[in-house]
């Protein structure tokens, strides 16, 4: 063989070598890429599942709290109860007034 051809065959070996090598490293890349996807495809249809079931406890509670205030409406509304959650609602107000006052007070000696 000339000289001449064993240097294009040589040249010829370490081009295919080095072809050979960005090959796998484009392999290895594409597959870490592939893994990447999967892990968040995963991820995605966990997500989906709890965003699914938190929207159905939100639709329940909803619906209990629209019930919960249907009946309390009931309640109040009825005549012969307006009276009473008229005055628990003015002792409320007061005890309020009156806890405010002691803890005035309090702070206000306390400084002295």
């Amino acid at each position: 063989m000339p000289p001449r051809a064993l240097e294009e065959e040589q040249q010829l070996s370490l081009l295919e070598s080095d072809n050979d090598a960005s090959v796998n490293r484009l392999f290895g890349q594409i597959s870490a890429l592939r893994g990447v996807t999967i892990d968040i495809h995963d991820e995605m249809n966990r997500q989906d599942s709890l965003l699914s079931s938190i929207g159905s406890g939100i639709e329940s509670n909803l619906t209990q709290v629209k019930q919960s205030f249907n009946r309390m409406k009931a309640v109040v509304t009825a005549p012969n109860n307006r009276s009473f959650f008229l005055a628990v609602f003015l002792l409320t107000i007061v005890f309020l007034f009156a806890i405010g006052l002691m803890i005035s007070k309090a702070t206000s000696s306390s400084k002295s």
